[in-house]
C-alpha cells in the first residue's frame, strides 16, 4: 500500500486507491469467515456412524500398527512372528506392545502358509538355494521366522 506525500491529483488518488484496498481487505477477511463459519456447520452437522465411533475409540497408534502389519503380510510375504518382530523392534517401527497385540489380533485374511510358499519360491528362483537351505532360511530365528508346518507346507509345494 502506497501513499504519496505530495498534494494535489496524487493525494486524492492515493487516497482512493487505499480505500479500494481496504474494502477489498475488509471483503477478503470476511470471505475468509464464511467459509470457516460453513465448514464448523458442515463438521458439527455430520453426524458419526457406528464404524467411526467405533474407529475413534481405537488409539491412532493401535491404528498404525495394523496397517503396517497388513502391509507387511499382504505385500511383503512376511511370517506372523516376522511381523510381530518388525513392529515392535526398535530397528523396525517401534509400535509400543499394546499397539502390537492390538494389530495381530485384528490382522485377518492372512494366509501364512502361502507367505511361506512365496519367500520359499523367491528363495529358490532369485537365490538358487537348495531345499534344505530353503527349510533352515524360513523356519531360522534370525530368517523369515516361520512355523515348521509352514516351511514344510512351502517345500512340498515348490515347484520341482
Amino acid at each position: 500500500m502506497g501513499i504519496s506525500l505530495s498534494g494535489g491529483k496524487d493525494n486524492e488518488k492515493s487516497s482512493q486507491s487505499t480505500t479500494a484496498q481496504q474494502e477489498r481487505t475488509t471483503e477478503s477477511e470476511t470471505a475468509e469467515a464464511e467459509d470457516e463459519s460453513e465448514t464448523t456447520e458442515t463438521k458439527e452437522s455430520a453426524k458419526p456412524t457406528a464404524s467411526s465411533k467405533s474407529e475413534s475409540k481405537v488409539p491412532m497408534e493401535h491404528q498404525a500398527a495394523l496397517k503396517k502389519a497388513q502391509s507387511y503380510a499382504r505385500h511383503m510375504d512376511m511370517s506372523e512372528a516376522g511381523v510381530r518382530e518388525q513392529l515392535a523392534s526398535s530397528y523396525g517401527e517401534s509400535f509400543t506392545p499394546e499397539a502390537v497385540t492390538y494389530a495381530m489380533e485384528h490382522l485377518e485374511g492372512i494366509d501364512w502358509e502361502a507367505n511361506a510358499l512365496a519367500k520359499a519360491k523367491s528363495y529358490q528362483k532369485d537365490m538358487a538355494m537348495s531345499t534344505e537351505s530353503i527349510r533352515e532360511q524360513l523356519t531360522s530365528d534370525y530368517g523369515e521366522q516361520f512355523t515348521s508346518e509352514q516351511a514344510d507346507y512351502a517345500i512340498q509345494h515348490l515347484p520341482s
